[in-house]
């Protein structure tokens, strides 16, 4: 997801990206983003990063060191986000709404949801699948 997008769905949602709940609020840091990430953490990018190991799209040769730090080539980049946009296009039944959606569409719905139980007080479900 692209920052411009993290940051718009707070705002959309009627939140302040900056001011958040679980992460503490640091200058330029948007703590609200980083606490809708968690819900979505195991969801979407521990299923993708483990999806592309399992189905060896991603080798080890695929990363090169510098400075002690290892980087993706630019082709194995390019596999990963094809993966990660599959995965963000996947749908399925929102235990809430009990509509297919897809996981782009339910973290702005998450958003909206947090939005209602911080600023009136209705409870709030994280997304939790099966």
């Amino acid at each position: 997801m692209s920052s411009l997008i993290e940051m718009l769905l707070p705002c959309v949602a009627g939140l302040d990206p900056y001011i958040g709940y679980l992460h503490e609020v640091h200058h330029g840091q948007p703590a609200m983003v980083l606490d809708l990430m968690e819900e979505f953490r195991a969801l979407i990018s521990d299923n993708v990063v483990l999806s592309v190991l399992h189905k060896h799209e991603i080798q080890p040769d695929d990363f090169n060191e510098s400075l002690g730090a290892y980087r993706l080539n630019e082709t194995a980049r390019k596999n990963f986000l094809q993966a990660f946009e599959r995965k963000m296009n996947d749908e399925f039944k929102h235990p809430v709404f009990e509509y297919r959606c897809t996981y782009r569409r339910a973290i702005e719905l998450q958003a909206r949801l947090l939005a209602r139980h911080l600023q009136e007080g209705i409870p709030y479900k994280a997304l939790a699948l099966r």
